[in-house]
């Protein structure tokens, strides 16, 4: 069982608190139907962990980011279920974006978990020169050369930075998580939530977020950033690092663009854009808490309702536009 540590750690630096990643093939077939089990159930305590290996993390039944975060969006409880119980399996883009994470913050783990396969190969798994490379690969994730290299030049830009140094030339956790029970309505309905953090920096309670993107600019990332429910995950995180009294005073993302020149930049979540999401958040871990207890997980309302129109269309047909 994981021990949960309370003390800095120089994470990035102790191969011992690193974590691998299940192969992807593994991953991809276990993903298609998921089974879940209750913290108490797997004897996993509220706490901070560095050693909480990538199987346990998924296997916890918890409100978490990339599920909770459709509520706010406007999805029924049905959709929450259903996204935990069958997740959709990893994109291309963002295998890339994972390479990148661990060339980046975990260098020394590259080589445990990445294997490159020659130039002139293609990922066909009917040929028998690929299945050869799988069995070299043994177990870790396959890259083509044109994809580690374009993960060596977003690594050497971000090493490019001014802000490199600050942020990145410090002790710092990789890949912890953390796992904490919050008091959605007061102390008599809780719900178990959990997320797991890239990079987290104890002694200035720093998250950093790597991004990856098609547009770094401050103006298109925010857009990404609402789009896609950043702001969501990192008021989510806070909230749960809040829990077990661990700071988060800054909320970085790092956004970098996928393709040449791999532009960056460092983008600070303001303090005011977290406290302007926790209602909505704290909103979101209300209703799944009172799923849980009552195990029910609706979906859209059982009612018939009245159905307006949104405003821009009845505005067309008042301006004589259809």
């Amino acid at each position: 069982m994981p021990t949960a540590r309370g003390e800095p750690n120089s994470g990035h630096r102790s191969p011992e608190t690193s974590t691998l990643n299940r192969p992807m093939e593994e991953e991809s077939i276990a993903m298609k139907d998921r089974a879940l089990i209750a913290p108490e159930q797997a004897e996993i305590e509220a706490g901070y962990y560095l050693d909480m290996d990538d199987a346990t993390y998924r296997g916890l039944d918890c409100a978490h980011y990339s599920t909770l975060k459709l509520l706010p969006e406007g999805k029924a409880l049905e959709h929450v279920r259903e996204a935990m119980l069958h997740p959709k399996p990893s994109t291309p883009d963002m295998e890339i974006g994972s390479a990148f994470h661990v060339a980046l913050l975990e260098e020394e783990a590259f080589p445990e978990r990445y294997h490159v396969i020659p130039a002139d190969m293609r990922r066909d798994k009917r040929t028998k020169a690929y299945q050869e490379q799988v069995a070299i690969a043994n177990g870790r994730h396959i890259l083509t050369l044109a994809e580690a290299m374009q993960i060596g030049a977003m690594v050497e830009k971000v090493k490019s930075h001014k802000r490199y140094g600050q942020l990145l030339d410090r002790d710092y956790e990789f890949e912890s998580c953390a796992v904490a029970q919050l008091d959605a309505v007061g102390p008599a309905l809780k719900v178990w939530a959990k997320c797991k953090l890239d990079y987290y920096a104890q002694d200035i309670g720093t998250v950093l977020d790597p991004k990856t993107c098609q547009d770094a600019s401050k103006e298109a990332f925010a857009r990404t950033c609402a789009q896609r429910g950043y702001h969501i995950q990192a008021t989510l995180y806070t909230i749960i690092m809040e829990a077990l009294g661990k700071p988060v005073n800054h909320w970085v993302w790092l956004a970098i663009e996928k393709e040449p020149p791999y532009s960056c930049a460092f983008w600070r979540c303001p303090d005011h854009i977290i406290d302007q999401t926790r209602p909505a958040v704290w909103d979101a871990l209300e209703r799944m808490a009172a799923a849980y207890a009552l195990l029910r997980w609706p979906g859209y309302s059982e009612d018939i309702e009245d159905l307006d129109m949104p405003t821009w269309a009845m505005n067309q047909l008042t301006e004589g536009v259809m």
